[in-house]
């Protein structure tokens, strides 16, 4: 990356680092499936008798939860960059003894790594891709524990945030505060001309549902975000949702406090409840990328309205947002906000003035015209079914555009710049510049019906994002105290190692022995920290999956008891032959153990791990046949199969003849 600008090089770290965080969503999540896990074994044996289900069956199915989130995430990132980042259609086996024999990944299928789906992702990317410049070798997230548990924190919001925007779930909050914006809109903003409608934006629009209610009004509709998780979830919801009810998510799977029920956990919710895609191909619709007063700090009076929702607190510096929506709006042309004023920065180490409504009532006032003020109370992202939830007294307000100019020469601190008369070629930034880019949904069929997608992309001379700062200082972090650490390094082993290890091994090294020895002479290479990253997750996830699978196998084992007969009527070859028409096979008994109720949803029992103890391991004969079954490496239930012949009615044979 050394040919790039700084700036350019912190924006696509971020990008990498956003859709790792999606990555490893199952991983991460897997981590505190198995704290819970092991927080409940240390209930006694008498504690766990109380419980409504045992520990074991509770969290196989946090843990199925987890896979069926992650699978909506894998399908929204192939969809961004247009190609399966996962080559498998159906759900992986993750119980396999190939996933499982080596927990540091030298072993196992055929499939792409976490860090190939991230470069396949970010390079194919319709905004903000990396750039070719960029080796591979570079692509990887950042080893920084702040910014990924952070990250990580707010894919779990995205995926509430796809509750409140495009399910029935969130059709309360959405009334709350979109309804009143909308009649705002049609009041002050009528459609006169259906073919010359008014413009609209509607900056912070997350997932893009706001964007797209007021495109169903008729309205030519602009959206901007510059959050690359709701970006991400914004094109893949205005794109791709082209049938109601098409995915089925678990928002709440992890969040163990304030239930009321106990399966209010893994509450399922159904998105999208509209289809976006078949209504955005006959209007103007689109996106813009970057921050607000980034890219719309040239355009005058270019909207007809404005519509903000829980955007006001998200600045720094509001009043930069107050003045470019003064300078977007024509004269006479209508804001209409709703929202609290919990600034977002307020708490960490930026630049950040926190005013009061008071404060910003009287800011307006210098370009806005307010003919309606008023105190409303609203959720954001709430669990209807939790027994807390946080709401807002929120300040709505409609203000009307005046004749008073805008400031055009201000210096704006807070935001790094420079910001000069006339010209966008005239301003001087200090944060990343990249591209805006612009893009129209609907415009093209989804990639999980193996389309080929036709993005249509305007790119616009403005500038584009300001990188998210890291939180971190530039101090030194280490002290002396750890100055020995330093002494080793990691490597991963290309060839076995006497006295190190295998290969495909890491392990910890001399660092003398591994610059002077082990990897001039190819035995080893150095480890990257994206790869110890990764490798932390996956031996997390597969050692949390391990214990969850032992412990569900004990519990089936004390179901299924010692004397477990299952019975078979199946008829003869031919009459008096004590040879069945059909052999039965392992599926033969998975299938009736889930008949008889002996085989729960969660039971991580498969077809293979069925043993018919006979010579060819089928059952062909009439009898009492043992079988295997082997629930675990280390834990196997014995039960036997009573298969007894059913006589075949051939009174339908003499009716025919008759």
């Amino acid at each position: 990356m050394d040919n790039l600008a700084p700036e350019v090089r912190e924006e696509c770290q971020h990008f990498i680092n956003v859709v790792f965080a999606f990555l490893a969503y199952k991983n991460d999540g897997s981590v505190d499936a198995e704290r819970i896990y092991r927080s409940m074994n240390l209930l006694s044996e008498d504690d766990r008798a109380l419980l409504i289900e045992q520990p074991a069956t509770r969290v196989m199915k946090i843990i199925h939860a987890l896979m069926a989130n992650q699978r909506f995430i894998d399908t929204m990132l192939s969809c961004l960059c247009g190609d399966a980042i996962e080559e498998s259609d159906g759900v992986d086996d993750l119980m396999s003894p190939d996933m499982l024999t080596n927990a540091d990944g030298a072993k196992g299928p055929s499939k792409r790594s976490m860090l190939d789906k991230l470069r396949l992702v970010v390079r194919k990317a319709p905004f903000c891709s990396v750039p070719q410049e960029i080796p591979d070798s570079e692509i990887k997230p950042t080893d920084d524990p702040a910014i990924l548990a952070r990250n990580m924190t707010w894919v779990r919001t995205t995926l509430r945030q796809f509750v409140r925007d495009w399910s029935d779930d969130g059709a309360l909050e959405r009334e709350q505060t979109f309804k009143p914006l909308l009649e705002s809109l049609k009041l002050h903003v009528p459609i006169r001309d259906s073919n010359s409608p008014p413009r609209v934006l509607c900056p912070g629009c997350g997932l893009g549902r706001l964007p797209y209610e007021v495109m169903q009004l008729g309205y030519t509709s602009q959206g901007n975000e510059m959050s690359f998780f709701m970006l991400i979830g914004s094109y893949f919801a205005t794109n791709y949702f082209d049938t109601k009810d098409a995915f089925k998510i678990y928002p709440y799977c992890l969040s163990t406090s304030n239930r009321v029920k106990h399966d209010d956990q893994l509450y399922v919710c159904l998105v999208p409840d509209v289809t976006p895609v078949e209504h955005g191909k006959r209007r103007d619709f689109s996106m813009c990328t970057g921050e607000f007063t980034e890219v719309y700090n040239t355009v005058e009076e270019q909207f007809d309205a404005i519509l903000t929702c829980f955007f006001l607190d998200t600045a720094k510096n509001a009043i930069a947002y107050i003045r470019t929506c003064a300078k977007a709006l024509r004269r006479g042309g209508l804001w209409a906000n709703i929202g609290p004023l919990l600034y977002h920065y307020a708490d960490f180490s930026h630049k950040s003035v926190e005013l009061s409504w008071e404060e910003l009532r009287a800011i307006i006032a210098k370009w806005f015209t307010l003919v309606r003020e008023e105190w409303r109370e609203a959720n954001y992202t709430c669990n209807q079914r939790s027994m807390m939830r946080t709401q807002y007294k929120c300040i709505y307000f409609e203000a009307i555009r005046n004749d008073v100019e805008p400031c055009r020469n201000s210096l704006l601190a807070l935001t790094g710049r420079i910001i000069k008369p006339n010209s966008t070629a005239d301003m001087i930034f200090h944060t990343a510049r990249v591209n805006t880019k612009c893009y129209e949904f609907g415009a093209y069929p989804p990639f999980y019906r193996k389309y080929q997608a036709r993005s249509r992309w305007l790119s616009r001379s403005v500038p584009g994002y300001i990188t998210t700062p890291s939180f971190t200082s530039g101090a030194s972090r280490f002290k002396a105290l750890y100055a020995q650490r330093w002494k080793y390094t990691r490597v991963t082993l290309l060839k076995d190692t006497p006295h190190v290890g295998k290969q495909g091994e890491v392990a910890i090294v001399n660092r003398n022995y591994a610059f002077n020895y082990l990897v001039p002479f190819g035995f080893a290479r150095y480890t990257t920290r994206a790869e110890l990253i990764g490798i932390s997750l996956k031996k997390d996830f597969k050692e949390a999956l391990v214990n969850v699978r032992k412990a569900s196998a004990m519990d089936l084992k004390t179901r299924l008891g010692k004397d477990t007969v299952l019975q078979f009527n199946i008829p003869a070859k031919e009459k008096g032959s004590n040879t069945l028409i059909s052999p039965l096979l392992p599926i033969h008994i998975i299938d009736k153990m889930r008949e008889m109720k002996l085989l729960l949803a969660v039971d991580m029992l498969r077809e293979q791990d069925v043993e018919i103890l006979s010579e060819d391991g089928i059952i062909s004969t009439f009898g009492v046949h043992k079988v295997l079954l082997k629930a675990d490496p280390e834990i196997t239930v014995e039960i036997a199969a009573d298969v007894k012949e059913q006589p075949v009615d051939t009174s339908f044979i003499k009716d025919v003849l008759l």
